[in-house]
């Protein structure tokens, strides 16, 4: 009796132990199991991420774009701007703006700050109000034929752009910059140096739009101006500046 007693005690011991093993590999395994999901959710193929590649997974969700300069930036003459004709932050872009089109091609979050008759010394003065505050992944500038509107010259504005161009570096913005266009009837010693400006921009480390090769059709002659796109002697119409949009999405890494 004693002996069948501790024999079946000793099945039972043997039995405990091996339901305990049993369950401690389970439990280890279930364990393993949770990590590796956890590695996988993290980083993918078992890499934690880091705390910028997470901010720049955020950034790219959230890309702003912004459009600044002269009424070309603006807009076709019945359009409106968030800076104009008056300051308004929830301002839409419409149809018959460079904006417009680029948030139709990129789906990104895209502001118009662009107000007529501006020059490159707005501009940079006036960059910690209308483009820092709106912390922009990136800026597309179009400005400069009113700087020589107003009698300044090629010495005068390529400090401005130079300003421009090295700030952007710094704030980690990417920059993409119209050159200079012209208008029908501009005078030679204006046009003397927008060229003088254009080939100079050339040589700079910048992101350059050939406004010039739409705006005259591939002429490069800043006193002709491309059929049927132009509503007045500088400004497109709003079929030019969709057309022109369009021509920025194919010809720059706005979309990258």
């Amino acid at each position: 009796m004693k002996k069948k007693f501790m024999g079946n005690l000793g099945k039972y011991i043997s039995s405990t132990r091996y339901h305990q093993c049993t369950i401690s590999k389970i439990n280890s395994r279930i364990k393993s199991l949770l990590l590796v999901v956890m590695l996988i959710m993290l980083g993918g193929g078992g890499t934690q991420l880091s705390s910028n590649d997470n901010k720049n997974i955020i950034s790219k969700k959230e890309k702003t774009i912004l459009v600044i300069g002269d009424s070309i930036s603006q807009g076709y003459k019945l359009t409106k701007s968030r800076l104009y004709p008056k300051k308004d932050l929830t301002k839409k872009n419409e149809y018959g703006q460079i904006s417009f089109a680029i948030e139709q091609g990129t789906k990104a979050k895209v502001l118009n700050n662009g107000i007529p008759d501006k020059t490159t010394f707005y501009i940079k003065e006036n960059w910690d109000i209308n483009v820092a505050t709106e912390n922009p992944d990136i800026v597309y500038i179009h400005v400069g034929v009113n700087d020589f509107r107003k009698g300044y010259k090629f010495e005068d504005v390529k400090p401005n752009f130079l300003w421009i161009i090295q700030k952007c570096k710094a704030d980690n913005i990417k920059l993409i910059m119209a050159n200079i266009g012209g208008y029908k009837n501009i005078p030679q010693k204006i046009e003397k140096e927008i060229i003088k400006t254009n080939n100079w921009l050339k040589t700079q480390d910048v992101e350059l739009i050939d406004y010039v090769k739409w705006s005259t059709n591939g002429t490069e002659k800043l006193g002709y101006l491309k059929p049927n796109m132009f509503a007045d002697s500088i400004h497109p119409t709003k079929e030019g500046y969709m057309e022109y949009g369009q021509y920025i999405l194919d010809n720059s890494t706005i979309n990258q």
